[in-house]
């Protein structure tokens, strides 16, 4: 179903595009994986809990760039970051929270 990724000098992984592709609609849909989604995304797309997990936080970080202008959103979600996995979707609903207020 999905190649293997393929390792890159260095150590890093090069992700398939229907990998890559996959790991973004979720992102797009959920910033914050709880452990056990993390791993059933994990096992479906044939790589392993780290690696998504690794994703997932370079992915947030990009987003956070490229949403910097908005400041509240980029503080919570910074805050949020450095939680442990098992509270990061209390997180999620907080910062969804606070922006509804803001958009209010």
């Amino acid at each position: 179903m999905f190649q293997m990724s393929s390792k890159r000098k260095g150590g890093q992984v090069r992700f398939s595009t229907l990998q890559t592709d996959a790991l973004e609609k979720r992102f797009n849909s959920h910033k914050y994986l709880s452990p056990e989604d993390r791993k059933l995304l994990a096992d479906s797309l044939k790589l392993t809990d780290k690696q998504v997990k690794t994703w997932f936080q370079n992915r947030r970080a990009k987003w956070r760039r490229s949403n910097s202008t908005s400041s509240s959103t980029s503080t919570i979600d910074v805050e949020c970051d450095n939680q442990n996995d098992s509270i990061l979707l209390f997180c999620d609903r907080q910062i969804q929270n606070r922006l509804d207020l803001t958009n209010n």
